[in-house]
């Protein structure tokens, strides 16, 4: 797998210079192309030949604007180059052990008291969230942390993650544009949450239909009266003026209203259109097992057009409402009432899309933790797909060549069975012989199943079961809980869990201590 990344890697580097080139080429053919027009312009302003000066600067004009199409594109798809670049020399990391040095491990997302979480490294640093994160967006981080701290256990939907990891896990391309689309969002949690919840407000005044009468009605009558009155001097000049007058004050007296209403699409409105080409990702690719043809389907359902498309639209408002603190834009907002005008589209943006503009979100990070999900099946071919025993089996836990997965080429492989007969094990011996990591490592690889992942053994089949350790609990100051209490408490909390649930596999690691005088 190595290879296959350092050529990904060579291969978009290479593109990002070629496109640097072209890039160099065409801010050159700007200024020849600007150059020639006027040295052109220059000689037919001489001869007198006026159609064809502006004959001329209309090519010139259209030249340009072409010309700064193409410079936009590029330099998008260089962006876009360097980022899978990086993603693939990342990856190549992760394959050598170097993970441990990325940025993202979650820390933000631990959740103190989890029954597995701290023993086992799952969130934070050192975790498995860090080996395997693909997760550029807050939702996709939100619904990885989810995953592995929450998994489900229906063993049926667990078999179809599995088979949907499977297929995402042979779609490199699909796997890595999808995370260099979220990098390239940027998307700050809290803006993008202030969105959803602006979305999912009413302006009562705005739907109702008399509003849109007026609103749209009154300016066309302001206009005509001005243009009757300044120009056809049909009525007197003070009518239209007095309306002119009318309009800014109703324009003045809301400006900080609409601006305060506006506010939350306003700070979102740049990464707007970078969230439509994920969208536009999800919606173009095509998928075969059901767990990503569900997730796909709950994007589409009962909506009037694609979600690209709604938030396009959305992108559009923003960008207008984004101009209005510009001069000839306050002119144009008296004129044409345009603060008003920008109300009555966003209720009916909201009215149509706003109620799935979380979920939209939320779908988007379904897909990105199950790309980083996938990330170990494709990396690790070798490991297998565990096998979920049935509830009348005899075995609870049989595995063959279990090794640690965030050890890599360190890890010493070993063996372990749990039967119906023979549901505990008492594993001792000195320190440093790793105890606590091979207990790590049955804790580890149950958590993969339970998430639809592959993992490191040669055999692993194991029934469904809620998963407690019991190691690194410590002095809790702050609520005066020793850890002696501390450990009172979770072997409480997973005798609760056994009488309720019924299937629980725990581990309880306890120190020696040696006295001396």
């Amino acid at each position: 797998m190595n290879e296959t990344y350092y050529k990904r890697e060579i291969k978009y580097n290479s593109l990002s210079a070629y496109i640097s080139k072209a890039i160099s080429n065409i801010v050159l053919s700007k200024y020849v192309f600007i150059i020639i027009s006027f040295v052109i312009m220059a000689m037919f302003y001489n001869l007198k030949q006026s159609m064809m000066v502006i004959a001329v600067l209309s090519v010139l004009i259209i030249g340009y604007v072409l010309l700064d199409k193409k410079h936009v594109f590029l330099t998008k798809r260089k962006v876009l180059s360097d980022i899978l670049a990086d993603i693939n020399f990342q990856g190549a990391k992760r394959l050598n052990g170097q993970w441990r040095g990325f940025k993202d491990d979650g820390s933000d997302l631990i959740v103190p008291g989890h029954p597995y979480a701290s023993d086992l490294d799952i969130i934070g640093r050192d975790s498995l969230f860090q080996w395997i994160s693909m997760c550029a967006t807050p939702w996709g981080r939100r619904a990885l942390s989810k995953a592995l701290l929450y998994p489900d256990e229906d063993t049926s939907i667990t078999i179809l993650k599995q088979k949907s990891i499977g297929e995402l896990s042979k779609k490199i391309n699909f796997r890595h544009r999808l995370r260099a689309e979220g990098i390239k969002l940027n998307a700050s949690d809290k803006e993008y949450n202030e969105l959803v919840e602006w979305a999912q407000t009413k302006e009562a005044f705005y739907q109702k239909p008399w509003a849109s009468i007026v609103v749209r009605g009154l300016p066309f009558i302001t206009i005509l009266l001005l243009f009757s009155g300044l120009v056809l001097k049909l009525v007197p000049s003070f009518i239209p003026l007095a309306m002119f007058v009318f309009q800014s004050l109703l324009i003045f007296s809301n400006w900080k209203k609409a601006t305060i209403k506006f506010e939350a699409l306003d700070k979102c409105s740049k990464s707007l259109k970078k969230l439509e080409d994920i969208l536009v990702l999800l919606e173009k690719h095509k998928f075969r097992e059901v767990v990503l043809k569900n997730l796909k389907a709950r994007m589409l359902n009962d909506q009037k057009g694609l979600p690209s498309r709604q938030i396009r639209d959305l992108a559009a408002l923003a960008s207008g409402i984004s101009n209005r603190n510009n001069m000839l834009h306050i002119l144009l907002n008296i004129l044409l009432l345009w603060d008003y005008q920008y109300f009555l589209y966003l209720e009916k943006w909201k009215a149509q899309s706003g109620k799935h503009l979380g979920s939209w979100l939320e779908i988007i990070g379904e897909f990105e933790a199950l790309s980083s999900i996938a990330l170990i099946n494709y990396n690790h071919p070798q490991w297998v797909m565990p096998a979920f025993e049935e509830d009348s089996s005899y075995r609870t836990i049989n595995a063959a060549g279990v090794g640690h997965p965030l050890l890599g080429s360190r890890c010493v492989v070993n063996d372990i069975q749990f039967s119906c007969d023979q549901p505990i094990a008492l594993i001792t011996g000195s320190n440093m012989s790793g105890k606590s990591t091979f207990l790590r490592t049955i804790g580890v690889n149950l958590v993969l199943a339970s998430i639809g992942s592959v993992v490191y053994a040669a055999e692993f089949t194991c029934k469904p079961m809620r998963l407690y350790t019991c190691m690194r609990v410590a002095d809790d100051l702050q609520n005066n809980i020793s850890s002696f209490y501390g450990e009172i408490i979770r072997i409480k909390m997973i005798i609760d869990q056994a009488k309720t649930n019924g299937r629980v596999f725990f581990y309880w690691m306890k120190s020696s201590r040696v006295q001396t005088p």
